[in-house]
């Protein structure tokens, strides 16, 4: 098959384009500026440009605006918007042309809801409770993509991960290899949550699943490494791969989460120490997909790279 994957340049990007090459089939990247890819089709900003016509079968839709660090609230929703949902609107008229008959939408957990309830993991049936500019645009973005691909008869695959993690991650997961390599005490054992997290090679692998496997058509992919954690367990499992001991204290999460909240680290707070599990099993297991990593390798290769 002939694939096509937006934001190919990305984290993300770069690991399903190879994924695809490692399955057997034609990678075409999309990116905004020349990236040194073969095959590679320069279509610039996807959201405002106009773009080629690409012959493909299917189309893995990644390119996006993710989260911005100290967006202004005034304009920060509109941004995603126009960045999110019609990019994608593009993405699936370039797909169209191209005669592309499977598009993969990557959308994100946070279309669906930022946390869970102790116990009860997010499922595809839960009622969407994005509370983000940026999940509310994901949402907004897999609507649209249902719509558009319906009416063209184009199959359509959502998939939304939760954090992913692997060899080149950024935001609060670099943050945290930092905070465990440093051999201080960290106040987190008070903790006692579950979250899910997929790895980098897990949820690349599972696009080009999805993007070929015929069961995978219309249907909606909650997406993980089928292993959920703790934050210190996770914090253990860094400080492990790095060879480092964990010196993780005991300490009341009510004067953590009011003095992250004065730092201006609340959200960050709330997930390291909050619950946000997703339940994607049954699908995984119809699709006859399962993880190709595990957690102890993801970790170990992300703090391998990240040391180097």
């Amino acid at each position: 098959m002939k694939i096509a994957v937006t934001g190919a340049s990305g984290f993300v990007g770069r690991a399903v384009c190879a994924e695809v090459l490692h399955k057997g089939h034609i990678a075409i990247p999309l990116v905004r500026r020349p990236a040194g890819f073969a095959n590679e089709v320069v279509i610039g900003d996807i959201s405002r440009e106009t773009l080629p016509r690409v012959e493909v079968d299917a189309v893995i839709h990644l390119a996006a605006r993710a989260h911005v660090m100290n967006d202004d609230p005034a304009t920060a929703e509109q941004a995603y918007m126009d960045a999110n949902v019609e990019g994608t609107r593009r993405a699936i008229d370039m797909a169209r042309a191209g005669g592309a008959r499977r598009f993969v939408f990557v959308s994100s957990i946070k279309a669906l809801g930022e946390r869970s309830q102790p116990g009860k993991p997010l499922a595809e049936q839960n009622t969407p409770a994005p509370e983000d500019a940026y999940g509310r645009s994901k949402l907004a973005a897999e609507r649209l993509a249902k719509d558009m691909t319906s009416g063209l008869g184009m199959e359509l695959v959502i998939v939304r991960p939760p954090l992913v993690y692997g060899p080149g991650v950024k935001g609060n997961f670099a943050t945290l290899i930092r905070l465990s390599c440093l051999g201080l005490p960290l106040p987190i054992g008070s903790i006692n949550n579950q979250r899910s997290m997929i790895s980098l090679t897990n949820l690349a692998d599972l696009l080009v699943h999805v993007a070929v496997h015929s069961a995978a058509a219309g249907r909606t992919v909650l997406a993980s490494d089928l292993h959920d954690v703790s934050t210190p367990e996770l914090v253990r499992a860094i400080a492990d791969a790095a060879k480092r001991k964990a010196h993780i204290v005991p300490f009341p999460l009510g004067p953590m989460s009011f003095l992250a909240g004065m730092l201006g680290k609340g959200d960050m707070f709330s997930r390291l120490a909050g619950n946000l599990q997703v339940d994607g099993r049954g699908t995984l297991n119809e699709l006859e997909w399962f993880p190709v990593q595990t957690v102890e390798d993801g970790i170990r290769s992300t703090v391998q790279a990240f040391k180097s």
